[in-house]
């Protein structure tokens, strides 16, 4: 899914980076969890408990990362006057057009 939105000319669209991220603290979060399985072997209910605390958190890293940038954009743009980016444009982060966007303010 990251492959085929990166070059989408709609910026609110281009969820690449952010899918790239999600995928990283996924692994990083399932490693820890295979982990605790094992050194946590004959106390059950603490891996219950540290499944379902990383499954919780897991998920909302991943509602995070996708839905609050998009909010941000939202809040900074919303007339959506600067949906499309120009074909010469360089690619900005968020964070770097949340910081020119306080700037001019």
């Amino acid at each position: 899914m990251a492959f085929h939105t990166r070059r989408v000319k709609v910026k609110i669209l281009n969820e690449s980076k952010e899918i790239a991220a999600i995928i990283y603290i996924n692994s990083i979060v399932l490693v820890l969890l295979a982990a605790s399985e094992f050194t946590l072997a004959t106390h059950h209910n603490a891996y219950a408990a540290l499944f379902g605390l990383g499954l919780l958190t897991e998920a909302t890293l991943f509602l995070g990362l996708i839905f609050i940038p998009k909010m941000v954009r939202l809040y900074l743009d919303p007339e959506g006057e600067k949906i499309f980016t120009r074909s010469d444009a360089p690619v900005t982060s968020t964070l770097q057009t949340i910081a020119s966007t306080i700037d001019k303010k």
